[in-house]
């Protein structure tokens, strides 16, 4: 009997020991963080120190030297903490300080307080970095304020769109908002922090590509009629834009504006290949020009040979204005004046015998003359007496 006593009672003592195990085990052991508080850099007491995570509010124990200590219990990986600190009724509040890491459940965090304004810190950006246009994406903002004050946000969108101001969030909160681009191009969103005290923080800036992409260094591809395709390149060296070639799975591109490619680049991989003139496409011949380049070079062409035929049509007008003037001032100014000019009147030259005899023959020939005339001229009688002698003189010469 005693026997069966004893078993029964080591069966008893057995079970309530197995079944009060797996009860102490099934105790979860709290989660600690613990640290020391400095206001101003100086190590300080708080009045209450509060951890908030997961709903829940977790009152710290402090000890003389300002050390705090506070159990809480487990929670899920990622989660944060954020602190209220109160000193002197003095009220700081750290948004998201604590932040829950896997396989970790004893956490240091020193706490930072400042008795001075600060300014805000810049705020983060996140959200899509490429898009499309008529394509509304979602931007979230995020900041804190040293002096956990609370705080406002300024952003600017990059386009003709209005900045937009927030109304005061808490030290931490995430801000979303979502916007529409309705042109190709990079844009460059802006934003800054504005706390109560009127502190501004420094300006982040998120640059978004819409309907674009990056060159590498050189510039950027532009879809200008968002259908997928690149139609045109913006160089960053020259600025200006010039079009390019869909070949194969990329482009060929002409940077600097000569009618020659100079690049072949593959958006899907990255890849940027210069192009070597002696080693284009075909028999030393470059890729085909585009359209639009053709177009260009028949309309200069056009314009060219209409410019020629202009000038040689104002050179022979004014050609011929210059002759027109020329004679009008030849016959205006310097045609002579016409003169009647009087014919002299010449007495005819009496003809001199060659000799002597000649001159008698003339004589005796004009006798009848002169003898009309004898009674005019008194000399007459004289002028025989001497042609007698004349005669005289001839005949002793053998005339």
């Amino acid at each position: 009997m005693k026997k069966n006593i004893l078993l029964i009672t080591s069966l008893l003592s057995f079970f309530i020991i197995f079944t009060a195990i797996p009860v102490v085990n099934s105790e979860e052991k709290p989660w600690v963080v613990y640290g020391y508080v400095y206001l101003d850099n100086e190590v300080v007491i708080p009045d209450q120190l509060t951890l908030i995570i997961s709903e829940e509010e977790y009152i710290a124990r402090i000890y003389e030297n300002g050390y705090y200590l506070i159990e809480f219990s487990p929670t899920e990986i990622g989660q944060t903490g954020s602190y209220i600190i109160t000193i002197s009724e003095d009220i700081w509040e750290l948004q998201n300080l604590l932040i829950i890491q896997e396989e970790e459940y004893i956490f240091n965090k020193d706490l930072y307080l400042s008795s001075s304004e600060q300014l805000p810190n810049p705020p983060t950006i996140n959200g899509a970095t490429e898009g499309t246009i008529n394509t509304e994406y979602t931007y979230t903002f995020q900041t804190t304020d040293p002096d956990n004050d609370k705080i406002k946000y300024a952003i600017l969108w990059g386009d003709d769109s209005t900045i937009l101001i927030t109304d005061l969030l808490s030290s931490g909160a995430e801000y979303s908002n979502k916007h529409i681009w309705s042109e190709p191009g990079i844009y460059t969103i802006q934003a800054n922090a504005k706390d109560e005290s009127n502190q501004i923080s420094e300006t982040t800036e998120y640059k978004v590509l819409i309907d674009t992409h990056y060159v590498s260094y050189l510039g950027y591809l532009i879809d200008n009629d968002n259908n997928g395709i690149y139609d045109s390149f913006y160089s960053n060296s020259n600025d200006f834009f010039t079009d390019v070639l869909q070949k194969n799975d990329g482009y060929v591109i002409d940077t600097d504006m000569d009618y020659i490619w100079d690049y072949e680049y593959n958006p899907n991989t990255g890849m940027l290949v210069e192009i070597n003139p002696e080693q284009t496409e075909g028999k030393g011949q470059l890729p085909e020009k585009t359209s639009s380049e053709n177009q260009f070079i028949l309309i200069f062409g056009l314009v060219f040979f209409l410019g020629a035929i202009t000038v040689l049509i104002l050179a022979f007008y004014l050609k011929n204005q210059k002759t027109t003037v020329k004679e009008s001032y030849i016959d205006k100014e310097i045609k002579p004046v016409e003169k009647t000019i009087e014919k002299p009147v010449f007495e005819p030259r009496q003809i001199q015998p060659r000799n002597i005899s000649h001159k008698i023959d003339n004589l005796i020939a004009n006798q009848v003359v002169k003898e009309e005339k004898k009674t005019q001229i008194p000399e007459l009688n004289e002028i025989e007496q001497h042609i007698d002698q004349l005669k005289k003189r001839d005949g002793s010469a053998g005339i």
